[in-house]
């Protein structure tokens, strides 16, 4: 009897001990994507020990904003119309989406740091992301002379989501310190602030959506709580479904010299629709994009590798699994 109690707890340990090791053993699978570029052809090549889906995309763009570094802002000492830690529990979810699409620049910065990021940083391979709803006045103060809108002056991205952007101005850490502005449809689309969608209710798009996008990078997003009316706007890029009052649930315009990624969805069910938004930033889409080509295979056999006749600019974006990839990276090309 007595040995029979000793004996089992060792059992118990060797088994929690074999669970431990096998819980940070390396992934069983590996993945990955090879890119060569020759006398106007791009060439590709998967590889992985495991037989899955692949799909291969030629996007035209206006290789200004190919997005490798995306700077987050997250800023607790001032208030936000939604929660702050929801917002820092998706931004880390983000960052592991692009990561696994090959986007590895991330990083979470407060108002000042965030100002500094804005006048240093490349506008051509950044992206600001916001989901705060309302934004530092030392960031955003609703006028055309402020950092964000400067980002934007120089070419930067700026990434939005559950939040009707530009609409309220944070001045502390309070409730009450939030001031709603006006004129920030014009400010940031050239459009009246109306076409700026932020009803307390969840609206869900129905009348239409850009199918191609759809169907081929799998972007299936159809909330408009906090989407945009493009009717009169230009130079924009509408990918989402669209609700029967006219709001898009994404897209992409041109803003000042830069470009807003606008998605409309709300962040209390971020866990559904990250991994489109992160599917949009790493694809290389802008809102010129089209899609141009596209190929699906498989890593293993004949159709693991391929090749695209390309004359720039244009990403070429390449994925491994259909609706979740596992694995994706982007090839640029630039104009001739």
């Amino acid at each position: 009897m007595k040995n029979k109690d000793i004996v089992i707890p060792v059992v118990l340990l060797a088994v929690i001990a074999a669970g431990i090791a096998l819980a940070y053993m390396p992934t069983p699978y590996h993945y990955s994507l090879a890119f060569e570029e020759s006398d106007g052809t791009v060439s590709y090549q998967y590889s992985s020990n495991a037989g899955i889906h692949t799909t291969t995309v030629v996007i035209s763009n206006t290789g200004d904003h190919v997005i490798e570094y995306v700077a987050a802002y997250v800023d607790e000492g001032y208030a936000s119309i939604n929660p702050w830690d929801l917002q820092i529990e998706m931004f880390e979810d983000m960052e592991e989406l692009l990561s696994i699409r090959s986007v590895d620049g991330f990083g979470m910065y407060d108002s000042d740091s965030l100002s500094e990021f804005i006048e240093n940083a490349d506008p051509a391979s950044s992206a600001i992301f916001i989901a705060s709803g309302a934004i530092s006045d030392v960031i955003y103060d609703g006028s055309d002379t402020c950092p964000l809108i400067r980002w934007l002056e120089r070419g930067g991205t700026v990434v939005n989501m559950s939040g009707c952007l530009g609409k309220y101005v944070s001045h502390g850490p309070e409730s009450e310190d939030i001031e709603m502005v006006s004129g920030y449809g014009y400010l940031f689309a050239g459009t009246s602030d109306s076409a700026f969608n932020d009803y307390p209710n969840m609206l869900n798009g129905n009348a239409s959506c850009n199918e191609e996008v759809r169907d081929v990078l799998h972007f299936y997003m159809n909330e408009c709580t906090y989407g945009i009316d493009v009717t009169g706007m230009t130079d924009f890029n509408d990918i989402g479904y669209v609700s029967y009052s006219g709001y898009s649930a994404a897209v992409l315009y041109k803003s000042w010299n830069g470009m807003v990624m606008n998605f409309g969805v709300s962040l209390s069910t971020h866990e559904h629709s990250d991994q489109y938004v992160a599917q949009i930033i790493a694809s290389g889409m802008d809102y010129s994009s089209e899609i141009l080509e596209y190929a699906e295979g498989s890593t293993r056999g004949d159709s693991s590798s391929g090749e695209f006749d390309v004359t720039g600019p244009c990403s070429i974006y390449g994925f491994i699994g259909s609706s979740r990839p596992v694995f994706a990276d982007r090839y640029d090309v630039s104009a001739k």
